[in-house]
């Protein structure tokens, strides 16, 4: 079986399985390689708005052209995507802010609720303050 590099330099281009062994600050990925343990500094090919979280040992596929290497995604088995959940929880030491288009929601710790938007519609047991251009009491 020939190695990485003989194989590049056969044909000037290769296809590999490889796995992550570091991670560079400047976004540059270390993978070395399965078959033969070559290691080669990729940059990742994002192929989404997602952008998934890499850890080391993680099994990737490579494009090597050259001297340069392009991590095209990640192998593992395909999963389904699951349902959203009826209800979700969220709980924070500060602060949880939550954006949507032109609508905001920011909480803090100390009990103070924002809302912005083109529309609100609030409900309070304490002090409700209403800011905007028009406001509609039923």
């Amino acid at each position: 079986m020939e190695s990485l590099q003989q194989t590049i330099n056969a044909k000037g281009i290769g296809m590999v399985s490889a796995r992550i062994i570091d991670i560079g600050r400047n976004g540059r990925l270390l993978v070395k390689c399965d078959g033969d343990g070559a290691r080669i500094s990729c940059v990742f090919v994002r192929t989404s708005a997602a952008l998934p979280s890499l850890r080391f040992g993680d099994a990737m596929l490579c494009l090597i052209d050259g001297d340069r290497g392009y991590v095209l995604g990640r192998m593992e088995p395909y999963r389904q995507e699951q349902p959203a959940p009826r209800r979700l929880c969220l709980t924070a030491d500060t602060d949880i802010e939550l954006n949507c288009g032109q609508s905001a929601l920011t909480m803090n710790q100390s009990g103070e609720i924002l809302l912005s938007g083109t529309r609100i519609t609030t409900r309070a047991k304490e002090e409700n303050k209403i800011e905007g251009t028009t406001l509609l009491f039923n």
